[in-house]
């Protein structure tokens, strides 16, 4: 360490001089952070800035969108309000038309209707007498056809059991006489 710088008076400068730069250090850093933080919130009111004015085009956007369509279906409803009446006023003159025909409809016409309608009504009754009949014929054929099963198994069964019968009695007339046979014969070994 040079001696000029161990004196007392020059270490005081020297450390003056470091407190002075230190300081000045400091108010940069502090000015430059006072700049980042002002354009940082200059920056952001900018993008809301941005934001709002997106916002606003867009809903403007929608609204001119929105009266356009609500322009285009109200020309249409009235157009199809107009086709409307014009169909309803021809339907309504053709109406008128038929109406006038059929006030001139005859009463031999009329007459002629309700005979048709009377064979239409007759002739379904005969159909449904005669479909009654046919329902009933084949309710009796059924009918017979499984009372004629039920005699038939009856009568097997009948027959089977007097067959197992008859078998029963051969089998007990064999049995006995095999057993006097074998009685005889032990008669016979016994003399």
């Amino acid at each position: 360490v040079p001696a000029a710088l161990a004196s007392t008076p020059v270490s005081e400068k020297v450390k003056e001089l470091r407190q002075e730069a230190d300081t000045e250090k400091q108010e940069v850093e502090t000015q430059a952070a006072e700049e980042l933080k002002r354009r940082e919130t200059q920056r952001r009111l900018h993008e809301a800035k941005l934001r709002r004015r997106t916002k606003r085009r867009l809903d403007e956007i929608d609204r001119k969108t929105a009266k356009a369509i609500n322009l285009v279906t109200r020309e249409a409803a009235m157009k199809d309000a107009v086709d409307d009446r014009v169909r309803i006023d021809s339907a309504a003159a053709a109406a008128h038309d038929t109406k006038q025909r059929a006030s001139g409809v005859t009463k031999e016409a009329v007459d002629e209707t309700k005979k048709r309608k009377r064979d239409v009504a007759d002739k379904r009754e005969d159909e449904d007498k005669a479909l009654s009949k046919l329902r009933l014929a084949e309710d009796k054929a059924i009918e017979e056809t499984h009372l004629a099963r039920q005699n038939a198994h009856t009568q097997a069964t009948e027959e089977e059991r007097v067959a197992l019968e008859a078998k029963d009695k051969s089998d007990a007339a064999t049995k006995q006489d095999v057993d006097e046979k074998t009685a005889e014969w032990n008669d016979a070994q016994g003399m």
